[in-house]
């Protein structure tokens, strides 16, 4: 089934306004004409003549009739007037119906559907316009006339300035196109995600490596370190007088087995290999 033109499309959506309208407002309000008087359907703006007649027709007759009164009644359809809405209160119900569906960009109306012009018309051919109106003329039956209005209807893009109504086969794939939509939105995050988690794994090992290659380097560092301070400290008690006895075995620290940890507490190196922590001040060695 192929897709409905812009002009099928509102032409239905005024329908349905139009039903609206006469169920709350105008139940004797029965038949208008909207014809578009755009040619080339591809344009942007398209417009339209909409007339509601005075006179419509309520019933036909098939034989030629004369009432007890007189009245003769030919043969033929028979016309009534239907209710019609006044100028402003129809132009106030349409812009309400549709306004909501206009595009506006920054200060700017892109897509509308509006009212731009009225005028009556009668069967003679008679024509009193707007401006006429506005400029004082208004005939004794003018509420014989019928009544017409200029509707411009303005597209931008894709946009419709309109209520459309569309099938369930339409429905589907409108979702569809969100869902694709918004696949590709989700693949594209999770690939940004994952290229993020790329980078800071990568950048992770680097400095994972560097860490390790740093703490490698200052344990030997403070090994080599430690290895000279007991050195020093070992030439310097050999030259003491008076030596210390082990707070462990209670031995006279020989200076060969002189150990001198963080705490500055003296223990000989062998009860110090047995030892996790100082005797004296429990300091961690």
């Amino acid at each position: 089934m192929p897709k409905p033109t812009r002009d099928q499309q509102f032409q239905k959506s005024f329908a349905e306004f139009f039903d609206t309208l006469t169920e709350n407002f105008y139940p004797d309000l029965k038949e208008y004409t909207l014809e578009s008087k755009t040619l080339t359907k591809n344009r942007f703006d398209h417009v339209y003549t909409l007339t509601f007649p005075r006179n419509i027709v309520s019933y036909y007759v098939d034989v030629f009739t004369i009432d007890e009164d007189g009245t003769v009644t030919p043969a033929g359809p028979v016309r009534q007037p239907q209710d019609l809405p006044t100028i402003r209160t129809f132009k106030t119900q349409f812009r309400d119906y549709f306004k909501k569906y206009n595009l506006k960009i920054g200060n700017k109306t892109q897509s509308y559907t509006d009212i731009d012009d009225y005028w009556y018309t009668n069967s003679s051919g008679e024509k009193i316009t707007s401006s006429m109106i506005a400029n004082g003329y208004c005939p004794n039956d003018l509420h014989t006339f019928d009544i017409n209005f200029k509707i411009d209807v303005i597209y931008h893009k894709s946009h419709i300035p309109f209520p459309v109504s569309i099938s369930t086969k339409q429905q589907f794939e409108k979702k569809c196109q969100q869902l694709e939509s918004e696949n590709a939105e989700l693949v594209a995050n999770i690939n940004t995600i994952n290229t993020m988690y790329q980078e800071k794994s990568e950048l992770y090992d680097v400095l994972r490596r560097r860490m390790r290659i740093d703490r490698r380097n200052m344990e030997e560092k403070y090994r080599s370190m430690e290895e000279r301070m007991q050195k020093k400290f070992r030439e310097l008690y050999s030259q003491c007088d008076t030596k210390d006895d082990c707070p462990v075995c209670y031995e006279v620290i020989d200076s060969v087995k002189l150990k001198v940890p963080g705490c500055c507490h003296t223990i000989c190196t062998d009860c110090a290999e047995k030892c996790s922590k100082c005797p004296i001040c429990r300091d961690t060695y």
